[in-house]
């Protein structure tokens, strides 16, 4: 008989199969983590108290800085595609990352829409280039 799911059994499951992924896997993790925050901030609609939606804005904000801290560095020895490739998603983490703290301090709605279009953009190319799923 298998033993009853408990939180902390779950989290140690989650943290086992974490553990176990390779880099690639991971990113598409971080990717759809960021991507399910950007839709608690559109399911919560327009007239969410500030505190159940700071979260999710916050959320989001650490997946996309730990997708840009992943990158490859620009002082990297690497082909030239890879820094280009590199250089333009650097270019739109840091304008997400840039969207999601101006709302937070402006305790406005960020432009939802857009950030779930690139990021999706992102996920796919990313699912499809180096997962290599359709």
């Amino acid at each position: 008989m298998t033993p009853a799911m408990t939180p902390a059994r779950a989290r140690r499951r989650l943290e086992d199969a974490i553990l176990s992924m390779g880099p690639a896997e991971l990113i598409e993790v971080v990717l759809d983590h960021a991507l399910m925050r950007l839709q608690c901030l559109r399911d919560a609609g327009p007239d969410a108290p500030w505190d159940s939606v700071r979260p999710h804005l916050q959320g989001c904000q650490r997946a996309v800085t730990l997708l840009l801290e992943g990158l490859v560095s620009p002082q990297a020895k690497v082909d030239a595609r890879t820094q280009e490739l590199a250089g333009d998603l650097r270019s739109l983490y840091l304008w997400i990352i840039q969207q999601l703290v101006k709302a937070d301090v402006q305790r406005t709605r960020p432009p939802v829409e857009d950030l779930t279009r690139v990021l999706e953009d992102i996920a796919d190319g990313w699912k499809r280039g180096v997962l290599g799923r359709s």
